[in-house]
C-alpha cells in the first residue's frame, strides 16, 4: 500500500470526515509530522497520520472509543472469517450461478437489460399503431353491415346515390369515434402506467 494518500482516503481509514481532517490539517491541531505537499496537493503519510491522529487527541473531547477502534486480531477474525463449510458452500453457490448466467447468456435465454428497452418499446409501439389502425382495417367490414342492414330493412330500389353517400358518411364518422376512443383508452393506461411507476 502507498504511504502517502489523500486527506479523503485517510479519512475513510480512520472513520471521519474528509471535512475534519482537513480542518485539523489547516490548523496543525493533530498533524505535525504527517503533512506532505507535492505539487500543490496535501497528502498525509498513513503512518504518522495514524500515530498522530491518535496520540494527539484531546481527551477532554472524548466521545466514546470512535477515535480508536480496537483492532484485535481475535475480534476482526471473528467478524470476517466464516467456518470452512460455510465458506465452501458460499463459493459453490456463487460458482453455480455464474456457470447458470454463461449458459443462458450463450443459449440465447438472457439478454441485456438495454436490448430487452430497445425491444419491448419497439413492441408496445407496434401494438398501438396497430390498435389505432383498427378502425381504418374495420371501415370497410362497418360498410357492408350498414348497406346490408339497410338492403334488409328497406326495399332495395329505394336506395339512391344519396343514400350511399350517406353510407360513407356514417362508416366514415363511425372510423373517426372508434379512433378518438381508442387513442383515449390508450393514453388513460399510459397516464395509469406513469402513475403506477410513480
Amino acid at each position: 500500500m502507498e504511504r502517502l494518500v489523500t486527506q479523503a482516503h485517510f479519512a475513510r481509514l480512520i472513520g471521519v470526515s474528509r471535512n475534519t481532517i482537513v480542518k485539523n490539517s489547516k490548523k496543525g491541531i493533530r498533524f505535525k509530522k504527517a503533512i506532505v505537499e507535492k505539487d500543490g496537493k496535501v497528502f498525509i503519510d498513513i503512518v504518522d497520520g495514524i500515530l498522530e491522529w491518535y496520540g494527539n487527541a484531546d481527551l477532554r473531547k472524548d466521545r466514546g472509543d470512535h477515535n480508536a477502534p480496537e483492532l484485535t486480531a481475535k475480534k476482526q477474525a471473528d467478524e470476517t472469517i466464516l467456518p470452512v463449510a460455510e465458506s465452501t458452500a458460499i463459493d459453490r453457490h456463487f460458482t453455480a450461478m455464474t456457470r447458470k448466467v454463461e449458459y443462458l447468456k450463450t443459449t440465447g435465454q438472457l439478454m441485456s437489460a438495454d436490448k430487452f428497452i430497445r425491444e419491448a418499446f419497439q413492441m408496445a409501439r407496434t401494438t398501438r399503431d396497430n390498435v389505432l389502425y383498427a378502425p381504418q382495417k374495420a371501415s370497410g367490414e362497418i360498410k357492408k353491415m350498414i348497406l346490408d342492414f339497410t338492403k334488409r330493412t328497406f326495399d332495395t330500389s329505394d336506395l339512391s346515390e344519396a343514400s350511399l353517400d350517406s353510407v360513407d358518411t356514417l362508416t366514415s364518422d363511425i372510423r373517426v369515434f372508434l379512433t378518438k376512443l381508442l387513442t383515449s383508452e390508450l393514453r388513460e393506461l399510459a397516464e395509469a402506467n406513469i402513475k403506477g411507476r410513480v
